[in-house]
């Protein structure tokens, strides 16, 4: 564990003390089982004030006395389906201290703000570090959040992490994690959007010692100073399927603690295992001016992708478009040194925004489903499109977080 991880855990473990929580369990848990149930009745949020009764500051003070939650059990958060809008938040929501189940509404209906917080709260606005624990957090938008470590909005040391159909947008976490922080976790991230998340590493997401599986979600437009534009993992397992990660940057030139930085635009990994199954990482930059032609961490700017010391890549039916030549773990399967032209982030449908591929996109009919059998929207996979030849091995998917249907026939009357 690196300086800035011990910090970071130390700052938690504080912080719990002063809550006067102590927390128990063993090693953190798996992944939540399907066919969750609920420790008690739900536990709604009624309106969109900051505090006070029906908020969710009170929801999540009243999820955290729940001492029989378990991860599959957990308290449940709920909120009232007349709900829209923004609720404005004026300091740090409580930490997770039992397993908590947070169902929003919809990420286009509700967001969390952070703006009118006071910069570097010094705790991130939702965070969970006891061991044996689950977060689960769905149908919201995170925004402007902004702290003066790792983990902009998320934070979680020790327990597990599960993100569905949510937006994060605008969060800086400073050291790590613009948006997500997370530390020797299980972390399922689903249907998710990140865009305009700023960070040392990791502008969007950066994990440690973690294994993170990420699908059908969408990393656009966000920044990090090192390492990392879009994700950064360091340690454990890194695997993205049905992802699209694109005009993310890095703008660091030189190196930081004698490492170099600048690099991995897209996505950095080190001493991890990194996995893209289905994916686009394309049109990223990365601003790295060092090259190591002998250095264990080869020597290529890697706007898209950067593989460092120690980590590893296998990548099957994915497009890189830049700076491939180096990395070990192709496929023949892969698409290389091409644009997936992909339209603006933008609503096309389902419950976060997404950049929908044209027709004549080389990730058409191009990719494999691995298992989804819907794509970030909640439209079908393995949709072959007509009029487009299917690639060598390819089952009818399309590269990526987006599934082209086919156009809708036209009745003659």
């Amino acid at each position: 564990m690196n300086t800035r991880q011990q910090k970071r855990r130390s700052e938690r473990r504080r912080a719990s003390v002063r809550a006067g929580v102590v927390g128990g369990g063993a090693l953190a848990l798996g992944l939540v089982p399907t066919g969750i149930a609920q420790a008690s009745t739900p536990i709604k949020v009624t309106n969109l004030h900051d505090s006070g009764a029906g908020s969710l500051r009170a929801a999540i003070t009243t999820a955290d006395s729940d001492t029989a939650a378990t991860p599959s059990s957990p308290a449940l958060i709920t909120f009232s389906s007349k709900l829209s809008g923004s609720i404005d938040l004026k300091s740090p929501l409580p930490g997770a201290m039992e397993s908590i189940d947070i169902k929003g509404p919809g990420a286009r209906k509700v967001t969390l703000n952070a703006g009118e917080m006071p910069k570097d709260s010094g705790v991130p606005l939702l965070y969970d570090v006891f061991a044996g624990t689950h977060l689960t957090i769905s149908g919201l938008s995170m925004d402007n959040a902004t702290d003066s470590a790792t983990g902009g909005f998320v934070d979680v040391v020790d327990a597990g992490l599960t993100l569905n159909s949510d937006t994060f947008a605008r969060d800086s976490g400073m050291d790590g994690g613009g948006a997500v922080y997370v530390d020797a976790n299980s972390v399922t991230i689903d249907g998710c959007t990140f865009t305009d998340d700023r960070a040392y590493y990791g502008g969007a997401i950066d994990a440690f010692g973690s294994t993170t599986a990420i699908a059908d979600s969408t990393f656009v437009g966000n920044h990090a100073s090192h390492g990392g534009g879009a994700i950064w993992a360091h340690g454990g397992t890194l695997k993205l399927t049905g992802v699209t990660v694109s005009s993310n940057s890095v703008s660091y030139s030189g190196t930081s603690m004698g490492q170099p930085a600048g690099y991995g635009g897209g996505i950095g990994v080190s001493y991890a295992s990194l996995t893209l199954d289905d994916s686009i990482v394309a049109g990223d930059t990365a601003s790295g001016n060092v090259h190591y032609a002998n250095h264990p961490l080869f020597g290529s700017d890697h706007r898209d992708v950067w593989v460092g010391k120690g980590a590893s890549l296998s990548a099957q039916f994915s497009l890189i478009q830049h700076d491939y030549n180096s990395l070990y773990g192709l496929n023949s399967t892969d698409i290389l040194d091409k644009s997936p032209d992909l339209g603006p982030l933008q609503n096309n449908g389902g419950q976060t925004n997404t950049e929908s591929p044209p027709a004549k996109s080389p990730v058409i009919n191009a990719g494999k489903a691995f298992g989804l059998t819907v794509d970030q929207r909640g439209d079908k996979r393995k949709v072959a499109y007509p009029g487009v030849n299917l690639k060598k091995g390819s089952d009818g998917t399309d590269i990526g977080a987006v599934e082209l249907q086919a156009p809708k026939k036209k009745h003659r009357h």
